[in-house]
This record gives C-alpha cells, structure tokens and sequence, in this order.
C-alpha cells in the first residue's frame, strides 16, 4: 500500500507540473467559465474529502485510511483527465489545477507520516 500510495503521489505532482505548462486561453476567452471550471469543483471536492479522511487515518481507523485510498485515487484519475487536456485550460485554470493537486500532495504526505513507525 506504501508503494502505491506513494506512485499516486508521483503521478499527482507529475500531472500537476505538466498543467503548468498549458496553452494559455485566448483572451476573449480566458475569463469566461467552461466546463473545465466545474470539472475542478469536482475535482477539488474529491481532494477535500482525501485530506479530511487522511486527517482521520490512523492505524486503528482502518475505515478512514481505506476511504482515504479510495478517495486518493479517484483524485488520481480525474487529474489524469485533466493532463490529457491541459492545453484547454486557462491559465487560471492550470494555476487551480495545481493547487489543488498540491492539497493532495500534502495529505498524501501527512497520511505517510502516520504509517511510519
């Protein structure tokens, strides 16, 4: 489970540098709400549930670290869908992308602090 979580971690952060680089929207249009905006808000919700149940997780609260994994890795595959189309996204898009990746980053980080000895 350590390594997969940890693979999970390199592959958020890898996604996060590559939206980095997005094809900046055209102005008349990079202002303006598209679907990627909802898509995020999803996004951002299924990272927010991660890091409350990695605030939980615990070797004794296995329900919360299985949540937390579960959680994680469907972050994991909508960032994945999100890379696939970065060149969609606005800059401040990408700049969302990537904290919002980061938030996982850090709770995957403070979830393997707590499976440490």
């Amino acid at each position: 489970m350590k390594k997969s979580l940890i693979a999970l971690v390199a592959i958020v952060v890898a996604i996060a540098m590559s939206a980095c680089c997005a094809k900046p929207a055209t102005e008349s249009n990079a202002d303006q709400p598209n679907e990627w905006d909802a898509y995020l808000d999803q996004y951002e919700a299924v990272v927010d549930s991660a890091v409350l149940f990695s605030q939980t997780a615990s070797i004794e609260n296995m329900d919360a670290m299985l949540n937390f994994t579960s959680a994680s890795q469907k972050a994991g595959d909508m960032a994945l869908e999100v890379s696939q189309y970065a060149e969609e996204l606005s800059p401040a898009q990408a700049d969302r992308f990537s904290e919002i990746s980061e938030k996982l980053g850090k709770a995957a980080d403070e979830f393997q602090k707590k499976l440490q000895p």
